[in-house]
């Protein structure tokens, strides 16, 4: 769209003043590097008093604390390896802390690859290639610049997907999502159980499986 990246975050943390601003003043004046607004409303305001909650989704470290200090709730991105996440929320937690803010939040968000099906092989050999196929474009596009130091979509998808991914039976499923919750504390979590190309008939047997075999059990944690 032809906006330069080095003004994303400016552009952002712009933006996130003027959204809250929006919602809860009846008429904004705003003077800013990349917005200007003179005497703006908005004709409906939001039902959520004071406003809705705001989720900062990040992968780096320095976002997630910005998550912390802008936002209401902080929604990890499973790019990061599962100690890469409880080193993150660790740090989400301790400027949580420093500004007085309650932890968790009433919305603390994972999104994760997960895909499962009757045994752990079984399910490598079926989701490999397209998951393969989806971290080499994001590796293209440049996505791995933002993980932490030492943290990249290099290699082949096994090194990939070891403490990055939630793979296997529903057994495995339910460990991992289990440690999540356990070592992090996280309250969502956000899953994507299809791939581009995958057969249908290949994801609704995983839907299956999570449905029947994964779902109560995390229901019940």
């Amino acid at each position: 769209m032809g906006i330069a990246k080095n003004e994303r975050l400016g552009r952002m943390l712009e933006s996130l003043e003027l959204i809250k601003r929006l919602w809860q003043e009846d008429a904004v004046n705003f003077e800013g590097k990349y917005f200007q607004l003179h005497n703006a409303t908005l004709a409906v305001k939001p039902m959520q008093k004071p406003r809705p909650p705001i989720l900062i989704a990040a992968t780096a470290d320095k976002m997630s604390q910005r998550a912390a200090m802008l936002a209401d709730a902080w929604s990890a991105y499973g790019h990061g390896t599962f100690e890469t996440l409880v080193r993150q929320a660790k740090l989400y937690r301790n400027t949580l802390a420093e500004l007085e803010k309650p932890f968790p939040p009433d919305r603390f968000r994972l999104s994760k690859e997960l895909y499962v099906a009757d045994t752990r092989e079984q399910a490598k050999k079926e989701v490999f290639p397209f998951i393969a196929q989806k971290y080499d474009f994001y590796k293209q596009w440049g996505q791995d610049t933002v993980l932490p130091v030492g943290e990249s979509f290099d290699g082949d998808v096994t090194s990939l997907a070891s403490g990055r991914f939630i793979i296997g039976s529903p057994e495995d499923c339910v460990a991992s999502v289990t440690a999540h919750h356990e070592a992090i504390g996280f309250r969502d979590f956000c899953f994507r159980l299809h791939y581009p190309g995958m057969p249908h008939r290949q994801v609704m047997h995983s839907l299956d499986l999570f449905a029947e075999r994964v779902l109560p059990d995390l229901k019940a944690l």
